[in-house]
Formats: C-alpha cells, structure tokens, sequence
C-alpha cells in the first residue's frame, strides 16, 4: 500500500524537528511526486528553499528550470515554474515550458490553458503552435492539430521539424502548397544537414501519400542516410550484445529466479520488434477496466543497468537487487488497475531478466511479418535513441536475424512461460484473438476492447493516428508497394 500525503508530510516533519532537512527534502519530493499540486507538500518544499522563492532575473531562473527538467524532476521543475510565472506573468516562454511539463505529467486541461496563455502574450509563437499541434494529435484531435502545425509553419516557415510532424498526421495531395515550399526550402544555402533530413522523412510521406512511391523510396532513403550519419552510428556493437546476454543465460540455475508474490499492480511487458503492433495492443489491454496503459516506461533497463554486471555471470544477490531497483521505481506510479501494460518493443533484450527478477509479471510477444516490420522502422523517423540500426535497410536485415535468434533462444530457456501474439491474426480475427490474449492476461472478457478506437487515453508514440481508427486489413502489405527497391533486402528475411 502506497503512504498517504499526510503520512509522508509527517515523515518530512519529523526530519525537520531532527535537523536532517537532507532526509526531510527526499521525504517531499517523494511526496510531490505522488501528490502533484498538494499545497502543504509545496509549502514545505518552499521553507526547505528546494524551490527559491525570491525574483530572480528570468534567464538565471529558465536555467534553473532546465537543469530540474534535464535530470527528469518534472514535479519539482513543475513547482518552480509555478513560482517563476507568477513573478514574470507576462512571458511567453514559461508558459510555454509549463504547457510542455502539465502535458508530460498527463494533465491535459492545464496543458492546454498554459500553451493558450503563451499565444495570447506572443501571438506568432511557432514553437508553440508546433507543440500544441502536437498535444492535440497524441489527444486524438486530428483537425486542431493540423491547424496548429500549419499556423506554425506560416510564423515559422522554414522549420524542417514542424513539416515533418505536419506529415505524420496529414494526409497530403498534389495541390498541397506545403510540398513546393519543402521543396524550395531543401535548395536554399540556408538549409543544413539535419534541417534536410527531416525535410527527407516528410516529403516520403507526401509522396507516399499521392501514390509516387520511386520518390518517395528516394526520399526515405535519403533522409535515413542523413539521420545515420548525423548520429554517427555504427551496428559492429550491436551483435556483442545480444551474446552476452545468451550467454549470461545459458548458465543460470534455478536458485536464481525469484519466488512470485501479491504487487497492487502487476506489468504486462509487450514487446518484440519496434513498428510491430505495441501500440495497437496496448490501446486493445487498456480498454478494460482491470488494465492501464502505461506507454514506453524505462523502467526495467534503468533497473538492469543499475546492475553493473561484470562477465557472464548472474547470481541470486543480482536478481533480487534488480527486482528492488525495479519496485522502487514502480512505487512512483499509482495505478489504480490490477495490471499496467508496459509497450517497451526492445523488452524483449531482457525477457530472461523479467522471467527472473519479476515472476508475476505477463509476458506478451508480438510477431509480426518480417517485410512489413523491417519497411515500417525504415521509412519512420524515430526521436528518441535506441533503435539506430533502423536508418539502414542493412542494417536492419541484420538486427532482425539477431532479434529472431534471441528470441528462439528465449523460448528454448523458457517453454511456455511468455504468450506469442500474431499481428496479421489480430487483425483478421480481432475478437477471437482478442478473447485470447485476455485470457491469458487473466481477466474477464469485456467489449470495450474490441472498441479500443474509442479509448480518450493519450498516446504518446508514433502510432498515435493508426490506434484512434478500427483494426484495418492489408497494412502489413504496404511494403509491397516499394517491393522492387527491397526485394534484395527481403529475400534475406
């Protein structure tokens, strides 16, 4: 059971009379995180000057705001800002950054009000439109979005981000004026090496969109190029990886795992290879009243990474520090299910690590068709690190051959103790294969997962438009389109 405000609000106090203002200022911030916007927790905070009340000039205090934001303390960067908007009501830039930390926290109206109120002080903000257009995409709302990235681009028309968000949304035909204003902005002297590349990603979707798909192949491939260079990537790291961590379990013994106990909420770990369906399953588990969903969290590699493992060796002391590094983090969350989905593709690196350190948890893998997998990562840009090898169709090829022997190893150490989801039968037979996976999950079946379209969560991944509409056949075939450019790819898959 998870401590109440007002016991951690004493905890702090005790701290306080006892002069440990150290233990004091852990104790409120846990507490903040817990109970965002509780005025005695804030009150506390302020008298320990954690946040500093005084005026300082706005860039010393934006700074400062930046540094809490940089090491992810959202509640204390959120607090200060607070503080900061009230001693300089009339700048447009916090109220900016507090739209972008109430939309983080999944706070949604304040979002919203805060990114208004910055317009309403600096009317031609375009990186606000930007992110408002943005925030209205990952809430489902399609039109208000594309009107705040278009408003963007006509403050700001030469920003190569907005045109590439602008195209995972819209769907664009040959009369659009944005594609001749791509097109002019990509020959300008102006234009640099990564303000190209995004402007590479966007015009594939455009040409893909108006069915021209020798240009838009050129533009994928182009822009993927550009991404690859930029960040200085290279796939030799890669395959050492995926041994290690064979061969830390192919020497474990049973005294390692982990006896299962009662959690308040138990994880369902959805994962297999990224564009395989995550998003879309996730949408599916948390229409039902006993599932939440819970996006991409980090938790399970910050916990394996904290590990620090030497050699190939896993012993028991490991296994049960991971499983508390992994419960600490967890305690931050309160879900008020009896399951949370965890929609982390690249989980599936530490499936032996689950299956150890976390015996209740629910395993789902998604497999989906090899071809539509490999095109899907290939041709979408990804923000976020991670999944590199994807802006190289060899690349790839490559990491795919090693995800597929990982997990046969997998299911070689583990027979039956993860469930295999088909992708192309989900959307064949979406209620029989639905009516399975609950079952194996352990809850009752309800119908509101198969209308999982209709769900107001917010998504906050690339496949935010596709889980807003109906389970639609033949996606998994729109890598045929460009069939002639990867037959020589595909023909290793």
């Amino acid at each position: 059971m998870a401590p109440s405000a007002e016991e951690l609000i004493n905890k702090a106090t005790f701290y306080i009379d006892n002069g440990q203002f150290d233990h004091a200022a852990a104790a409120c911030i846990k507490a903040l995180s817990r109970y965002p916007n509780h005025e005695v927790v804030e009150r506390i905070i302020v008298s320990l000057q954690i946040i500093d009340d005084s005026t300082y000039d706005f860039p010393t205090s934006f700074r400062a705001l930046n540094q809490l934001y940089s090491a992810g303390e959202l509640h204390l960067a959120l607090l200060r800002a607070k503080h900061v908007a009230s001693h300089f009501p009339n700048q447009a830039l916090i109220f900016h950054f507090l739209g972008r930390l109430y939309s983080e926290l999944e706070q949604s109206e304040k979002a919203l009000a805060n990114y208004k109120r910055a317009l309403e002080i600096k009317s031609d903000y375009a990186e606000v439109y930007n992110d408002l257009g943005l925030y209205y995409h990952l809430l489902g709302y399609k039109s208000e979005a594309i009107t705040n990235l278009e408003k963007a681009l006509l403050y700001k028309p030469n920003n190569a981000t907005t045109y590439r968000n602008l195209s995972t949304i819209k769907h664009f035909n040959e009369s659009d004026p944005q594609i001749a204003l791509m097109g002019n902005f990509l020959n300008q002297p102006s234009c640099t090496d990564s303000d190209r590349m995004h402007l590479h990603f966007a015009l594939g979707k455009v040409f893909e969109d108006i069915k021209e798909f020798p240009v838009a192949f050129s533009h994928f491939q182009r822009g993927n190029e550009l991404r690859k260079r930029l960040k200085g990537y290279d796939f030799s790291a890669e395959s050492e990886k995926f041994v290690r961590i064979m061969a830390i379990f192919s020497r474990v013994g049973p005294e390692i795992f982990i006896k299962p106990e009662k959690l308040n909420a138990r994880p369902i770990f959805i994962l297999g290879m990224p564009r395989s369906g995550s998003s879309l399953v996730e949408q599916i588990l948390s229409s039902h009243s006993k599932i939440s969903g819970a996006g991409e969290l980090k938790l399970l590699g910050n916990a394996i990474s904290s590990l620090k493992l030497r050699g190939m060796r896993l012993c028991a002391d490991d296994v049960s520090l991971l499983r508390a590094n992994y419960l600490d983090q967890l305690s931050k969350f309160d879900f008020e299910t009896p399951f949370f989905c965890d929609k982390m593709p690249s989980n599936f690196l530490w499936l032996g690590f689950i299956r150890a350190a976390l015996p209740e948890a629910k395993i789902i893998h998604i497999v989906r068709d090899a071809r539509a997998t490999s095109w899907s990562n290939f041709k979408h840009y990804f923000a976020s690190s991670g999944n590199d090898y994807a802006y190289n169709l060899n690349d790839i090829v490559s990491y795919y051959r090693l995800y597929k022997q990982l997990m046969c190893f997998w299911e070689d150490k583990f027979p039956g103790q993860f469930y295999q989801l088909d992708y192309e039968k989900l959307v064949e037979s979406q209620e029989d294969e639905t009516r399975r996976l609950l079952q194996y999950v352990g809850v009752d079946y309800e119908e509101t997962c198969l209308e999982f379209h209709k769900s107001k969560r917010m998504v906050s991944t690339a496949s935010a438009s596709q889980v807003r509409k109906k389970i639609y056949r033949g996606s998994s075939k729109k890598w045929q389109d460009y069939e002639e450019f990867l037959q020589p790819y595909m023909k290793s898959l």
